[in-house]
């Protein structure tokens, strides 16, 4: 079979230079490549790319999966200490770091766009 993976996981948005701004400045993921005349930026993120576009919808409040095509999970170290520097910078967050026993932590925030995206860390339990 032919595929290999996933390469990039593309977000559409409205307003891309807000867009860019957040995930850039506030959220802090370096960026790959940066087309702004294409409204098109990846984020060197290991693993699958993020890539954000212009041409999406907005909502307000926070998408529900009826509007989120899906929902990019994000894995991280230290998991409390990523949500308290997001929150530090102004990051919203809709549901606190939570541990529901299946083997890792599950935090999520949403983009000014409504977008929802989950960071995780894997939790090793002592048997």
């Amino acid at each position: 079979m032919g595929i290999k993976g996933i390469g990039y996981l593309h977000l559409l948005v409205e307003d891309w230079p807000m867009a860019l701004q957040f995930y850039r400045d506030v959220v802090g993921l370096p960026v790959d490549q940066l087309f702004e005349l294409d409204q098109w930026v990846s984020f060197d993120t290991p693993g699958a790319k993020l890539v954000i576009y212009g041409g999406g919808v907005s909502h307000l409040p926070a998408k529900g999966a009826d509007k989120n095509a899906f929902v990019p999970n994000v894995e991280c170290e230290d998991i409390e200490a990523t949500v308290a520097e997001l929150e530090a910078r102004g990051v919203p967050f809709v549901a606190p770091v939570t541990d529901n026993g299946e083997g890792y932590k599950l935090a999520t925030f949403v983009d000014p766009e409504g977008n929802r995206l989950q960071l995780f860390e894997w939790v090793v339990r002592d048997e």
